[in-house]
């Protein structure tokens, strides 16, 4: 059974149905230049996309790597969206970042 089919009320809805977790390794001596990219391009494009329904960026100093979780409204969303990831390699290194993974999960529960 298609996930639309499971959830058939999320459909549309602004709720959340699945998810990309993203982690990046960063390079913490262009974090100005990264943080203003991210706020001025990644964001809004995010929030633009199809299907989105909300994301967070994280910073962890300590490993030098940022968690970005994304949710959708469908799986066919967070389909397109990893695939969009995976497929920025160049401009993420030109940024300092290297995608570690980007994995593709199924929302159970939201707050």
């Amino acid at each position: 059974m298609p996930a639309s089919d499971q959830h058939p009320q999320r459909a549309g809805c602004g709720v959340p149905s699945h998810a990309t977790a993203a982690t990046f390794r960063i390079d913490l001596a262009n974090e100005t230049a990264q943080r203003e990219a991210l706020e001025k391009m990644i964001v809004p494009g995010v929030r633009s996309a199809p299907g989105v329904v909300s994301g967070t960026w994280t910073l962890d100093r300590d490993r030098a790597e940022s968690l970005v979780v994304i949710t959708y409204e469908s799986r066919e969303a967070a389909e397109a969206m990893a695939s969009n990831i995976r497929g920025n390699a160049e401009n993420q290194r030109a940024s300092g970042l290297e995608l570690v993974e980007v994995r593709l999960l199924e929302v159970v529960a939201t707050t």
